[in-house]
Parts: C-alpha cells; structure tokens; sequence
C-alpha cells in the first residue's frame, strides 16, 4: 500500500530511529517499525486483516479511521487515502479496495 502522513512531524516522531519514541520506549518503537512495515508492504488494508496488529475500525468520534494494535493500549491510528474512497454496496469500506493509508497518529485512546 502507499503509506503517507499526516505531516512531516508526525512522520518524523514516528519514524525516527534515535527520536523520542525510541528513548521512551523502545518495545513500542519496535512495534511501531514493525506496523508501519505491515502498511507498506500489503497490497490492501484487506492483508492486515491476517497479521498480529488487530487492524480494526474505530467508532464514535474516531469513525472513518482504523488501529493496529501496539503495546498495551497504544494503536497506531491512520485512515484509508484513496479517493474516492473505496464502499461496498451496504456503504461499507471496502478493505480489499483499500490501497492507499494516511498515518495520524500513534496514542492510547483507550486511558483518556
């Protein structure tokens, strides 16, 4: 898939192998490549159905954005970038349709 970002900083702070994420914790910085890999190297969001990130869409103020999983309650949360965005017929997203994500973010939702 091709992956972007919301913006240069937040790829930087994500990306960044001597930043602050590694320092802070370098198990979730792991983990952190390690989804960001799964991105790019899937043909569809569909792929990540199979892969041990939990990738899932999110609700309430979060709908239209999805997770994979981290470490403890941290996700990394972005949101499909094809445009038109890929439906099916029901209205739903189409995850085999998917080809393009944009990063947002990486946080706990779940404590706050």
């Amino acid at each position: 898939m091709d992956v972007t970002y919301k913006s240069h900083k937040i790829k930087q702070e994500l990306t960044d192998p001597y930043g602050k994420l590694l320092k802070s914790n370098p198990q979730r910085s792991k983990l952190m490549f390690r989804r960001i890999e799964e991105l790019t190297s899937a043909d569809t969001l569909h792929d990540l159905r199979f892969t041990g990130g939990s990738c899932h869409e999110l609700e309430g103020d979060m709908k239209g954005q999805l997770a994979v999983k981290l470490d403890g309650g941290w996700r990394l949360i972005f949101e499909p970038a094809d445009d038109p965005l890929p439906r099916l017929a029901g209205g739903g997203l189409d995850w085999k349709s998917v080809r393009s994500v944009r990063i947002l973010e990486a946080k706990d939702y779940h404590n706050g």
